[in-house]
């Protein structure tokens, strides 16, 4: 209907279904072969089952899965925990009632050089971190936002909270999880533990998370997939044990851009760049006729004006996703059998950044980040 328009409209021009079939074409055959394994099984129930009663009560047509299907599901996990854009938008508001100056006292700020896991001791946590391009005109409304001088953005409060009400998690996650590890000499048994606690966003069912055990010939694991995808996003196998939490690192920026809709053009480095654009068609429930609009792009970021339409300004979007995102790190972890495979898979994850810890039954603990993040210092 009439009311997810808007929501339709941001998903169409943030390019997902591109984004999954240019991913599995670039996948590994192997990991491909089991995402196919995979959608075949799911294919077989159906067809031996039926429609299952969700999808009867919700009045749609079963479709063949596909390898692109699974892959979606990482993707839009992947979004989902990509916390900041709200906080981009929040930010930007607080600096321009109060202006820069105090609006930084307020900002959970810490400098890229600052560590954040110090031995034992409590490390500052890091919080958002605004961007601007280097050399670009267009100002990141990030944690510090750069501003031209004018009333760019955002003509009430109102407004900022009735959009994140609209679009609800696909501004961002809006809960923590937990994770944590124990070495052997902090435990009475002389081994390792490891304690995990995903919450994701909200509470519902069906929930985002599967428990499930995987029995394989040798292959045994124990964890929490998400339904859709052939992985354990945390679990353990016979010999290791690993979990994952949101990172909340800034992974998304806005950008207020400046466009000269006549010529189609958007300036950037002190040159006007052509925009370019894609065609879409929006089958509304209630309508007789389709809507149709054009999709503008500053260079790979899309144009939101279709989104943020009530705050007078050009607006568009950057995130790691729009580079690379792949499940393929989750496969070599859920078979590795110490910290080097554990390790080599983590740096195959291409993701919305998030806490990794580690154990196993040689006594060994680990914490590393694993995921995407922007290049934003030289």
């Amino acid at each position: 209907g009439e009311s997810e328009l808007k929501k339709d409209m941001f998903l169409r021009a943030m390019r997902f279904r591109e984004i999954l079939r240019e991913n599995s074409q670039n996948l590994d055959p192997h990991i491909l072969g089991y995402l196919q394994r995979y959608v075949d099984g799911i294919n077989y129930y159906i067809e031996t089952h039926g429609t299952h009663p969700y999808l009867r009560l919700l009045g749609l047509e079963v479709e063949p899965w596909r390898t692109e299907d699974a892959l979606s599901v990482p993707l839009m996990m992947a979004w989902a925990l990509a916390h900041n854009m709200k906080h981009e938008l929040i930010y930007h508001e607080i600096a321009k009632k109060i202006g820069r100056e105090k609006a930084a006292q307020l900002y959970n700020y810490c400098s890229p050089d600052i560590p954040t896991t110090i031995d034992d001791l409590v490390a500052p946590v890091p919080g958002d971190i605004g961007s601007v391009s280097e050399g670009a005109e267009n100002s990141c409304l990030g944690a510090l936002p750069v501003y031209s001088g004018r009333d760019e953005v955002f003509e009430s409060t109102v407004r900022l909270s009735s959009l994140f009400e609209e679009f609800g998690w696909l501004l961002g996650t809006q809960s923590a999880s937990n994770a944590w590890v124990a070495g052997p000499r902090r435990t009475l048994h002389n081994g390792t533990i490891l304690v995990s606690d995903m919450q994701l966003h909200f509470s519902k069912l069906p929930s985002d998370l599967y428990y499930i055990r995987v029995s394989v010939g040798d292959y045994h694991a124990v964890g929490a997939q998400v339904p859709g995808l052939p992985v354990l996003l945390s679990g353990y196998n016979k010999r290791i044990a690993w979990a994952n939490t949101n990172d909340n690192i800034d992974m998304v920026d806005l950008f207020i851009e400046t466009i000269d809709w006549k010529k189609k053009t958007y300036h950037f480095q002190g040159r006007d760049h052509p925009l370019t654009s894609k065609e879409e068609e929006f089958t509304v429930k209630g309508r007789k006729e389709p809507v149709r609009k054009t999709i503008y792009y500053a260079g790979r970021k899309p144009v939101l004006n279709e989104v943020f339409s009530d705050f007078g300004a050009d607006v568009s979007l950057d995130w790691t996703g729009f580079d690379e995102l792949t499940p393929e790190g989750f496969f070599l972890l859920n078979r590795a059998g110490n910290h080097e495979d554990f390790a080599q898979g983590a740096r195959k994850i291409r993701s919305s950044p998030t806490n990794m810890v580690y154990a196993d039954g040689y006594g060994n603990i680990a914490y590393r980040p694993a995921g995407s993040l922007p290049t934003r210092k030289p």
